[in-house]
């Protein structure tokens, strides 16, 4: 099979003078009001004039192009106006341009690798320089040859079609890939995968937190995003959390509603010598008259639990610091209450010189008792110049319920200022 034999004419510049030495003939490129005719092997619609250049650039075959001004519509030539001066005609509504870059110069038809090879000729001297073959670029084609979603390589006489990434198929035909059904995704176990056409996104699932690539936890006890009621317990789950009731209330744990344990009988109260009041998430017991008691577990009521004097002036409190003239050297013997402004019972620790109105303060060497005790003996200390325990006296205490009685009687040898302290 013959070769197709061509010259490779270089043509630069928008004008160029008629060269010596066996080079191309050349002379003006571009012409308004003048076309081509009768040589063009291809037209289509551009949006600026460039796009015909460029067209015509990347096509071996175009020698010249002639750009119909009012459609914009580019028509590209086989031939120059060098080369059929016959055609080339007046033609006020078109531009007429010679190719920028290299004319391919032909000296006959011939087929290269079993495709017609145009027939064009040029002035140029008859040396054989490059062999070139005419191919047809049909990924310039339009309609595209390819689909839409694929990449198109032109080939010498032909061309291959191949899916972009994300689509699959044989390229002149591609559907989208389904990353999230093949599995073929990135995205988190904690996350949820969400096809799109050509790829597809991912996001954390409820109950976590990230890009959706990365996901972790969120607590949303700590964060107080849950629903639980105030009256329950948030508890934080992978993924999730859970709501319980506290105790005293009852419900789902998103909506919480006190228990009257004394209308259900749900209470610890004594049976028969106590009362029960409900209260909001709990309940409260108190003994009933004659008895005293925790409420849970009551006792008779003695006599210095009805019978007793009170201590109730302000100046016998531990916190009081002002005038410490006072004497409990005649106080008693009997019993006594601390109430009011004195406070509610004798304090158990050490106070300071001069409080409770008296240069010497008196309190109670020992704990208190339960209502179960009964009836106990403890010591009395008196502070003074930093001896918390300079003189001392017994007592009698008992817990009556609600409340202390001390059976006091005087102090030691009759002493003053000495003085019983009260305090909260």
């Amino acid at each position: 099979m013959p070769l197709a034999l061509f010259t490779i004419c270089l043509i630069s510049g928008i004008y160029g003078s008629e060269a010596g030495g066996g080079q191309c003939k050349i002379s003006e490129r571009s012409f308004l009001g003048k076309a081509l005719k009768g040589h063009t092997f291809k037209q289509f619609a551009v949006r600026a004039i460039v796009e015909c250049q460029n067209t015509c650039e990347r096509d071996p075959r175009c020698a010249s192009y002639n750009f119909y001004i009012p459609g914009k519509v580019c028509e590209l030539n086989s031939q120059t106006k060098e080369e059929r001066p016959e055609d080339f005609v007046t033609d006020e509504l078109r531009f007429y341009m010679r190719r920028e870059g290299t004319i391919i110069c032909l000296f006959s038809p011939v087929y290269f690798l079993d495709l017609l090879v145009e027939v064009r000729t040029c002035e140029c001297q008859n040396t054989i320089t490059n062999f070139v073959p005419l191919d047809d670029d049909e990924c310039l084609k339009t309609p595209p040859v390819c689909d839409v979603n694929a990449n198109c390589k032109n080939t010498l006489g032909s061309y291959l079609c191949s899916c972009i990434e994300g689509f699959t198929g044989d390229g002149k035909t591609c559907q989208d890939l389904d990353e999230c059904q093949m599995s073929t995704h990135n995205c988190s176990d904690n996350g949820t995968c969400i096809n799109t056409e050509g790829s597809f996104n991912c996001s954390c699932k409820p109950g976590y937190r990230g890009n959706g690539y990365n996901c972790s936890d969120s607590d949303e006890c700590q964060m107080s995003t849950h629903n639980c009621s105030d009256n329950a317990t948030c508890i934080n789950t992978e993924g999730s959390f859970n709501c319980s009731c506290k105790p005293g209330y009852r419900g789902n744990g998103y909506n919480c509603s006190d228990i009257d344990e004394c209308s259900r009988g749900t209470h610890n109260c004594h049976s028969s010598l106590a009362s029960c009041t409900n209260t909001v998430g709990s309940f409260s017991c108190s003994c009933n008259n004659p008895y005293s008691g925790d409420g849970r577990t009551c006792y008779p009521l003695v006599s210095e639990c009805q019978n007793y004097g009170s201590l109730n002036s302000a100046d016998r409190k531990i916190t009081y610091s002002g005038s410490t003239g006072y004497c409990d050297n005649g106080i008693g013997p009997g019993w006594f209450r601390f109430e009011g402004s004195a406070g509610t019972r004798m304090p158990t620790s050490c106070p300071p010189n001069y409080r409770c109105g008296a240069n010497v303060p008196g309190w109670m060497n020992g704990g208190h008792p339960t209502v179960a005790d009964g009836q106990v003996t403890r010591t009395v200390c008196f502070h003074h110049g930093g001896n918390c325990c300079r003189w001392s006296t017994n007592i009698k205490v008992r817990n009556c319920g609600p409340y202390y009685v001390y059976y006091l009687s005087g102090t030691p040898s009759g002493f003053c200022p000495l003085r019983y302290c009260g305090t909260n």
